[in-house]
């Protein structure tokens, strides 16, 4: 009797333990609205965003690798100060709405700041006005995006990055499956300096003038390396367009342009890197500066170059 007793009790305190161990293991939301810096706990992870966000001038706010912030409608980030988001191979920083869509990124007169290895989707934007025109905005601000998804978002202008009188370094991104009423489903910079180097920039649909890259009074940029795929618009070259001011203020080479039916070969739609036998491959700037990870000439897209190795 007294074994059966001592079973009884055993059982009862292991259904406990496994008990609370499940429940530990749950995910608890942190609210996050207001001004914030510092920086973020990824034991704290993830972050519902219940109200805009701001991170004033002279602030800085870090997120490191694995944190996930989940926008309500109506939210977005402001970056009037630096915004480090930094996530690591296998463990991005991400960004995505809890509902219907979010409002997106936007640095505005904003310190030099750095998005990598992030996800930023489900950004919804039906009407243009002040901070709303696209997934991420960058006003007067220095950015250097790299290694980082864009994807799903819809906007009136821009649809994955709209640039004006910045300075942007934008390399090694996917702009995918992004959606934009006017001017550049996937990037539209305008009277910026703008580096776009091996991106991949695929399948963005624009229902007026270009869908994956338009340009306008350019300051001064440098487009190369990337590959441009499937991308659409009703007036205006699909890949790259310029919508006004002089096509000399800008480098444009190296890229692949697709006519007459050009495949890059990615692995899948889902998988964009690309096959052996891509034309892509070894197709990049054969300067030494733009070679791969491995010292071999650079390839086209988002994986080719210094930092294709993600």
């Amino acid at each position: 009797m007294r074994k059966h007793l001592f079973w009884v009790v055993l059982l009862t305190v292991l259904t406990g333990c496994v008990s609370d161990n499940t429940v530990s293991n749950q995910p608890v939301s942190t609210e996050l609205s207001g001004v914030v810096s510092g920086t973020l706990d990824v034991g704290a992870s993830p972050y519902e965003v219940t109200d805009t966000i701001t991170v004033e001038a002279n602030s800085t706010l870090r997120i490191p690798a694995g944190v996930r912030l989940k926008f309500a409608p109506e939210t977005m980030l402001i970056v009037k100060g630096t915004l480090e988001s930094s996530g690591a191979g296998g463990r991005p920083v991400l960004f995505q709405p809890t509902g219907a869509g979010w409002l997106g990124i936007k640095f505005v007169d904003s310190q030099s700041s750095t998005i990598s290895f992030s996800i930023i989707e489900g950004v919804r934007l039906s009407q243009p006005d002040t901070l709303r025109n696209c997934a991420i905005e960058v006003i007067r601000s220095e950015l250097e995006l790299s290694n980082t998804v864009i994807q799903d978002n819809i906007s009136a202008v821009g649809g994955g990055l709209y640039a004006l009188q910045a300075n942007v370094n934008i390399r090694n991104n996917l702009f995918r499956g992004n959606r934009s009423e006017n001017f550049g489903a996937g990037l539209f910079c305008t009277s910026s300096e703008a580096r776009i180097v091996n991106n991949t920039i695929f399948d963005n649909n624009c229902i007026n003038f270009g869908g994956g890259l338009v340009l306008a009074n350019q300051v001064l940029s440098s487009v190369q390396n990337n590959i441009f795929f499937e991308n659409k618009a009703t007036t205006g070259d699909p890949r790259i367009a310029v919508f006004s001011g002089s096509s000399d203020n800008f480098v444009r080479q190296f890229n692949f342009l697709p006519t007459g039916g050009a495949d890059p070969l990615f692995f899948s739609f889902d998988d964009l890197h690309l096959r052996e036998n891509s034309p892509a491959v070894d197709a990049g700037n054969p300067d030494l500066a733009f070679n791969d990870f491995d010292a071999s000439r650079n390839d086209q897209g988002a994986y080719g170059g210094p930092g294709g190795n993600w």
